[in-house]
């Protein structure tokens, strides 16, 4: 499925961005950047997290026949919703880059742009175009140092106008998820995308009182819920009945192993598979472990951890700190803290989101049964390819090719 999932992204994204980008600079550079000459392609590819996505989906479905005659169909809806998170991947890479712009501003600019998504999904007739000022937004949506791509566009003579065309990214999200929401007729879809964009607000203002309603935000704040629930509507449409899926998505077995799999792999994403996995007397020794370490002269415990901590289990812990993103293991720290203060309640913090961790487990597969028995076997295959999937990802470096990709 990976090489029939890409060859049909790459028409559809080269057609959305044709039909739907407004003319400049910047679709200049998609089209030329997506080209099937351009030697640049593959990385571009790579690093903007689009292969990553093709395995992914590729994983969720594998279980479907290559030589199925519906799987084009299949693979036709999945494209859509891959454009829709290219362009999300993109945004959140502005807003959480802290080396462009300062915190406070970065905190406006995150909100500014999810107010703007919420406005035009209240009022898709109407959608209301910001600007988010000068911004390298190629450089930031993309992994790593990415001078290739520029100079490359440069090499023939061609220049992106950043500071006046910034916006036309947030306008491609509006589009591309209005475009998602189209595709299926769940009632409550477009709400639950709605409420995404609500809690990455609250998270971002610091609403919240304890670590239980971080868990809930965090988890509505990546889109897991939106992707399985798109999943397992078009799998449902296209291989199964048409007019099930109200009854589906208003069965409480599933929607509680969908919640349950959105702070799954939220958790996976802030402290990677083996500190979830580990028993809390392990959990214990590996901080324990880093406080053998003494902290040098006028050093921050943020420095601190950074010299020593470079290694798995704490590779996802790691990579927050040092690019100052979002990880609920670092509720209630501040940066002004004695570095013993700061690992007791990382450990502590730790030890209670592995218990959860395993909670969610155990619910999802207690609903097996139930979902075989009433011939929903395929929703448990999706939903349980998706963990595995971010499992696997998760238990690698966060620097390696395999160990990169957040949904």
């Amino acid at each position: 499925m990976d090489t029939l999932l890409l060859n049909i992204f790459n028409d559809k994204y080269h057609r959305f961005i044709i039909d739907n980008m407004p003319d400049s600079s910047v679709k200049a550079f998609y089209k030329w950047i997506i080209e099937d000459k351009n030697s640049l392609r593959v990385d571009y590819l790579q690093k903007s997290g689009i292969l990553k996505m093709v395995e992914l989906y590729s994983y969720i479905f594998h279980f479907i026949s290559k030589d199925d005659d519906k799987i084009v169909n299949l693979c036709e809806k999945i494209s859509d919703l891959m454009i829709y998170q290219v362009y999300e991947i993109i945004s959140d890479n502005i807003c959480i880059t802290s080396d462009k712009i300062v915190s406070k501003n970065k905190v406006d600019l995150n909100i500014k742009i999810n107010n703007s998504i919420i406005e035009a999904l209240n009022n898709t007739h109407r959608i209301k175009l910001i600007d988010i000022g000068e911004f390298d937004f190629i450089s930031n949506h993309l992994s790593e140092d990415n001078s290739q791509f520029i100079d490359g566009y440069r090499a023939i003579s061609k220049e992106i106008d950043i500071q006046n065309e910034s916006w036309i990214i947030v306008y491609m999200n509006i589009i591309s998820c209005i475009n998602v929401i189209n595709n299926i007729d769940l009632h409550n879809y477009k709400k639950s995308m709605i409420r995404r964009y609500n809690s990455v607000n609250h998270i971002s203002m610091n609403k919240y009182d304890d670590i239980k309603e971080i868990i809930k935000l965090q988890s509505e704040t990546i889109l897991v819920s939106q992707t399985l629930q798109y999943c397992i509507n078009i799998y449902t449409k296209i291989y199964v009945k048409n007019d099930i899926t109200y009854k589906i998505f208003n069965d409480s077995n599933i929607l509680s192993i969908i919640y349950d799999v959105a702070i799954v792999i939220r958790l996976l994403n802030d402290l990677g598979l083996y500190f979830l996995e580990y028993s809390l007397q392990e959990i214990e020794m590996r901080f324990d472990n880093l406080l053998n370490n003494e902290i040098m002269g006028n050093e921050t415990w943020v420095e601190w951890f950074l010299r020593i901590a470079l290694d798995l289990p704490f590779t996802r812990l790691y990579k927050d700190i040092l690019f100052n993103e979002y990880n609920i293991s670092l509720y209630n720290i501040e940066f002004e803290m004695n570095y013993r203060d700061v690992i007791y309640r990382i450990l502590n913090n730790t030890k209670y989101l592995s218990l959860i961790y395993k909670k969610c487990m155990k619910n999802i597969e207690s609903k097996r049964k139930y979902l075989f028995d009433n011939d929903y076997g395929y929703i448990f295959d999706i939903v349980m390819n998706m963990v595995k999937f971010h499992q696997d990802v998760y238990s690698k470096e966060y620097t390696s090719k395999e160990g990169e990709f957040a949904i």
